[in-house]
């Protein structure tokens, strides 16, 4: 610590040149020695809050590190994500039109199922006109049946004939057989 402080002085001739600066040294020294003691307290407390800071900003830096790798790997995750979403999307705009091709063939297909309805309607109703007439028709032949021996002259004469045969006339069927 004495060579903190130079003093250089002049000594008077015939005194000792060391003992007027010892005599300023020391009380240098006693003035100085509580700034210096703050000095080493506080060096001590900053070197430590220091060392406090650098190990907390080691701490930040490695959050740091570790959530660029976690945003890395979330940012692979969502490209993924979104190519999968443009996938699923061409498929739907895909079904999409598809739907919309359906639609616009609906209206036709509507009416060819009317047309299919009305023609099924018509040969449901031919068919039982049909049966009314083979009512009708088998009515009158039980009539001409019914009204004996004239009726079997008409039809062996080959005037008339009944367009559905009963069972015994037989004179019909033998007259069908010749014919072929």
């Amino acid at each position: 610590m004495s060579d903190l402080i130079p003093i250089e002085a002049e000594s008077a001739p015939g005194q000792n040149p060391n003992r007027t600066p010892a005599f300023f040294r020391r009380a240098v020294r006693r003035l100085l020695r509580p700034v210096r003691q703050l000095f080493h307290y506080y060096q001590r407390d900053i070197v430590a809050r220091m060392e406090q800071l650098e190990s907390r900003l080691n701490r930040v830096e490695w959050l740091v590190e570790v959530s660029y790798k976690k945003a890395d790997g979330l940012s692979s995750h969502l490209d993924e994500l979104t190519r999968n979403h443009w996938a699923l999307q061409s498929r739907f705009d895909a079904v999409v039109v598809q739907y919309e091709g359906l639609l616009r063939l609906l209206p036709g297909i509507d009416h060819r199922f009317e047309t299919l309805d009305e023609n099924l309607s018509a040969v449901h109703a031919l068919h039982w006109d049909h049966v009314a007439l083979a009512r009708r028709l088998g009515a009158i032949e039980d009539v001409l049946a019914a009204t004996g021996d004239t009726a079997k002259e008409t039809i062996e004469d080959g005037r008339g004939r009944p367009l559905l045969p009963f069972p015994g006339m037989d004179s019909h069927d033998l007259k069908k057989s010749k014919v072929s």
